[in-house]
């Protein structure tokens, strides 16, 4: 039981938390700690990918357009932190073995392939031209083959494509979900995201014709991969700055290298990306315990925030 005379709990912890006040009984008095805390992690503060994720959806090939980095210019609705995550949608058309336009395609369900790409994010500049790059980050994803041809669904204008229980596609929609780290500070509200990755021919590096699988009687799966820009696609949180353009670095005939705006892109001008903000959580010092809302305890000095004890707190002296 504690006892009539409560000092101050010293210490420091991490808190993540929503606004909750609650309060614990101890020795029939009523006690509340107070602290400060950052605003919750995990809200989506930008959100085009579609809800449910469709078999697939409209996609821009990187490989057969001659592309290097494709995104969007996107208005996020709250802050960032400084650890966000960033999902994009991808749509996979390359089979294990086979070709997606051949209808010989055959994969083993289930079955990924291993490829690195790369999220960057750009300030805009006045007239929405690219700025200077806020931060980059490459991962490596399992990203999944399309299945398997299916002949018995898919037949006459649609043979060679696989069969989601409902229509029948070329591709299969994947997410892949970047993890930014090591921000200064939050994320502009106005910014370009740009999805970058190596083909055969193109990107920062092409890859070249002497990769194992450029030979093989599937192909290289890096070149029959593509990002989700939906038909029709709408916002649900935060808001595409201009539904018919996107940001496209391309040398596809009459265009020249270089992340620019390119207007013409209605209805699949909205790039498939999600954000969600993250954040590390303030640290809170020096708490008071309270009875029955009197201080009883030393100073405090923070009081933004009460927070659930669900067990007896440890004493520390002043």
């Amino acid at each position: 039981m504690l006892g009539r005379k409560v000092q101050k709990i010293r210490t420091r912890i991490a808190l993540a938390l929503s606004a909750v006040v609650l309060t614990v009984s101890g020795g029939g008095m009523s006690l509340a700690i107070l602290g400060s805390a950052h605003a919750a992690p995990g809200a989506v503060i930008y959100d085009s990918i579609p809800s449910p994720l469709p078999g697939n959806v409209a996609s821009l090939g990187y490989a057969a357009t001659s592309t290097s980095q494709f995104g969007d210019r996107v208005t996020l609705d709250g802050a960032s932190g400084t650890a966000p995550s960033v999902t994009v949608l991808m749509s996979s058309w390359g089979c294990e073995t086979g070709h997606w336009n051949l209808g010989d395609c055959v994969t083993t369900p289930g079955a990924t392939f291993s490829q690195e790409l790369t999220l960057n994010v750009y300030n805009v500049d006045a007239g929405g031209a690219v700025g200077s790059m806020i931060t980059s980050k490459t991962q490596t994803f399992d990203i999944p083959y399309r299945p398997s041809a299916d002949n018995t669904h898919c037949t006459a204008g649609d043979a060679g494509k696989w069969f989601d229980g409902t229509v029948c596609n070329n591709g299969k929609a994947a997410e892949v979900t970047f993890q930014l780290s090591g921000l200064s500070s939050d994320l502009p509200t106005d910014v370009v995201f740009a999805v970058q990755f190596n083909t055969t021919s193109h990107g920062p590096s092409p890859v070249g014709t002497g990769a194992a699988c450029y030979s093989s009687p599937g192909g290289c799966p890096y070149d029959s991969l593509n990002v989700g820009i939906p038909t029709g696609q709408t916002v649900s949180v935060g808001s595409d700055n201009d539904a018919d353009v996107v940001y496209w670095d391309t040398t596809y005939p009459g265009y020249t290298a270089g992340l620019k705006a390119d207007t013409g892109w209605s209805p699949n001008g909205t790039v498939s990306l999600r954000v969600v903000a993250t954040s590390t959580p303030d640290k809170v010092e020096g708490m008071t315990i309270l009875q029955n809302g009197n201080n009883i305890g030393c100073d405090a000095s923070v009081n933004q925030r009460a927070i659930t004890v669900q067990y007896k707190p440890t004493l520390v002296p002043c």
